[in-house]
């Protein structure tokens, strides 16, 4: 299996970038010490690598056995946090106002990224092969302590998982849904849910698709074209959300879709927003809902900002399979009732009055490829 899929951009960010995926959600007979090694052996950073070869060797025979190899410390991996996934702050806002204008479409990239893509595929392949190799052969050897292994971590994960819940009260406590032991990838859907009508507009590219409706509003993001297909949207400051609003088009109930490939922090599509009140010279809060999804932890939230700017979480949970590179994830809005979807499925609706209509943005946190951007009316 290899470690990162898609297209050739995706690809070429996750070579440079992206930590590999850990191998035990795809082998559970894996010892924990054995993926450590080969995570730290594969790190971007060469100063967090094993020092020479015989150190990986050394560690790799190690964690067949079931145990950590002395002096080499392991390379940390994004985990999920324990309590409440925090909701973008600030709050996006609008430099200018409403009316700033509109962003002009970048050129995408030389080939010298091209050939880093390449290097970093070839280094990253034969360090799989090898590693895949030495497994095969130790497979016999551990097949019973590593199952023992296995059972009693998922053992342990179902005694720490909390029943789903969606209730939302007046303070709105976020809540967490169940994930099923060893999550796999599944592929991104082409078609929206259920209950959708027709469509209200797509855009294959917000800036970058040549179409001029709907226009579409930068909202403080560092925008680049891949081609006529992709636009890289990147916030100029980790953890501010950054976003494009089809402000010209107004929708009281639907479903937004797109389809994204996040490179760091998470992705979103924001329903029923508006101007809320004015900040800082001519700035505006941005207020409405927003869906953010965090491939990195299997997480997504629902939050809501009003218009003095205020986030406030309505649900997050856990997806119950780890997104594919890309994905597609939306948001269903109806009445007072919000439902995402992430890669066709539906998870826990959640309530809330403040607003009825407004238009959709795509967004990140960090930094992240967007296509296929769609809304939808509701099907009769």
């Amino acid at each position: 299996h290899p470690p990162f899929e898609g297209e050739l951009g995706s690809l070429t960010r996750a070579h440079l970038y992206e930590t590999p995926p850990p191998l035990r959600p795809f082998n559970a007979a894996v010892p924990p010490q054995m993926e450590e090694a080969i995570r730290q052996a594969m790190a971007k950073d060469p100063a967090q690598r094993f020092p020479s070869v015989m150190a990986y060797a050394q560690a790799l025979e190690a964690g067949a056995r079931g145990v950590a190899a002395v002096g080499t410390p392991p390379v940390g991996l994004p985990v999920a946090p324990a309590g409440q996934m925090e909701p973008v702050r600030p709050a996006p806002q609008w430099p200018g106002g409403p009316d700033a204008a509109k962003i002009a479409p970048k050129k995408p990239g030389g080939l010298g990224r091209l050939w880093l893509a390449a290097l970093a595929a070839v280094v990253l392949l034969t360090a799989v092969i090898g590693s895949g190799a030495f497994l095969t052969n130790r497979q016999q050897q551990i097949a019973a302590q590593a199952t023992q292994t296995a059972q009693a971590n998922v053992a342990l994960t179902q005694q720490a998982q909390g029943s789903p819940s969606a209730t939302v009260s007046a303070t709105v406590s976020a809540s967490t849904t169940t994930t099923p032991a060893g999550p796999t990838a599944t592929t991104a859907p082409a078609t929206p849910p259920q209950g959708v009508g027709g469509a209200v507009f797509t855009s294959p590219a917000p800036t970058c698709d040549g179409q001029s409706s709907p226009a579409w509003t930068n909202a403080g993001a560092k925008v680049s074209c891949v081609g006529a297909t992709q636009v890289d949207l990147a916030s100029p400051q980790a953890g501010s959300l950054a976003c494009l609003s089809a402000q010209a088009v107004s929708q009281d109930n639907g479903y937004v879709q797109a389809t994204a490939d996040p490179q760091s922090g998470k992705v979103e599509v924001g329903v029923r927003q508006g101007v809320g009140n004015t900040t800082t010279g001519n700035s505006f809060n941005i207020t409405g809902y927003y869906l953010g999804v965090d491939p990195a932890t299997s997480q997504y939230i629902v939050w809501v900002v009003d218009a003095s700017g205020a986030a406030t979480t309505l649900h997050q949970g856990q997806m119950t399979a780890t997104p594919p590179h890309p994905f597609t994830f939306g948001l269903m809005f109806n009445g007072t009732s919000l439902t995402p979807y992430i890669n066709g499925q539906a998870y826990a609706s959640v309530t809330d009055s403040a607003f009825s209509t407004g238009w959709t943005a795509i967004c990140t946190d960090g930094s992240g490829t967007f296509s296929g951007v769609q809304l939808y009316q509701l099907a009769s």
